[in-house]
């Protein structure tokens, strides 16, 4: 008996190991020709994902031209290495998006690698369907007119960690919902903007911006028919990159309350600006720290005190 069960154990070990070595489809990408989409099936060792397995990997090069898996299952990709653009100088720019139009989602995972080449890149389009940026370096097109990274109706784009953003904006469009919980984002063209009335941007974390402010008028980086939300506890900042003209306390008033931007649901005014924002110097803004981390800030400079005393 012992013998028998020792033995079941082994072909079921052997069966996990068969079945893992197959968990996801591996893109592979086709070098001998410009073919190098990710929407061809044949650019995948075991066909598209969402058909034969829903889980597929990225960790090479491949053409950012957009991909729908059109599939009744919940594709899950994972983006870890490589660069998603325009490898073979196809396109004068990419208008790509990321989508599943089947009954099923679409989970779209960048913890590495890069993107680029892109004017127009939607990350996630309806209701169930998101990316999580979390690493790796996006960058617009070398024009730099327009470049952004979308999500739309009931889309949800998350963008933190290490990942980091240059030559270009989010926008949330239709539903579309981002969070901007961390990472950094530079010469962004004027920030970002919300297009449509229920989409919503919400600003948390670490997330810092450095933008051209003075180059786009007051009201193009706050453009909202939707909502801007700063949460309480944002420790980021948004600097401009141009040391000449700097914004002020009253610039940043009339930016924030030229669209619908918010703390925690609360309309930013005049009267409250001051309550949650610092403007330095050089036009940066920061938010005001919370009570408790003010008191946590008192206290520890209380003990370096203390310590001097004693040495």
């Amino acid at each position: 008996m012992k013998h028998t069960n020792t033995t079941l154990l082994a072909l079921f070990g052997l069966l996990l190991v068969v079945s893992g070595a197959h968990a996801a489809t591996v893109y592979t990408g086709n070098p001998s020709t410009n073919h190098d989409a990710i929407w061809i099936a044949g650019n995948w060792d075991d066909g598209m994902p969402g058909v034969n397995q829903n889980a597929g990997t990225i960790a090479i090069g491949a053409e950012l031209s957009g991909a729908n898996f059109n599939s009744a299952n919940n594709v899950v990709i994972t983006h870890s290495a490589g660069n998603l653009g325009d490898l073979n100088n196809e396109f004068a720019y990419v208008d790509g998006k990321f989508e599943n139009s089947g009954a099923g989602t679409l989970t779209w995972n960048m913890t590495g690698g890069s993107l680029s080449d892109y004017r127009v890149l939607t990350m996630a389009t309806g209701a169930g369907s998101t990316a999580k940026i979390t690493g790796g370096t996006i960058t617009g097109h070398a024009s730099g007119i327009g470049d952004r990274i979308q999500a739309d109706n009931g889309g949800v784009v998350t963008f933190g960690g290490t990942a980091v953003m240059d030559r270009s904006y989010f926008n949330a469009i239709g539903t579309g919902e981002i969070n901007l919980t961390g990472g950094t984002h530079n010469d962004a063209n004027g920030g970002f903007t919300t297009s449509h009335t229920g989409s919503v941007i919400n600003i948390s974390g670490s997330y810092t911006l450095t933008s051209w402010l003075n180059d786009r008028n007051h009201t193009q980086v706050f453009v909202s028919n939707g909502t801007i939300d700063f949460k309480t506890g944002w420790t980021g900042s948004i600097a401009d990159a141009n040391a000449t003209n700097v914004w002020d306390s009253g610039t940043w008033i009339d930016t924030m309350t030229a669209g619908d931007v918010s703390v925690d649901g609360e309309d930013i005014t005049a009267d409250n600006f001051s309550t949650y924002f610092n403007v330095d110097e050089n036009g940066t803004l920061t938010m005001v720290p919370e009570p408790a981390t003010m008191s946590l800030l008192a206290l520890g400079g209380m003990a370096m005190l203390k310590r001097r005393k004693r040495a």
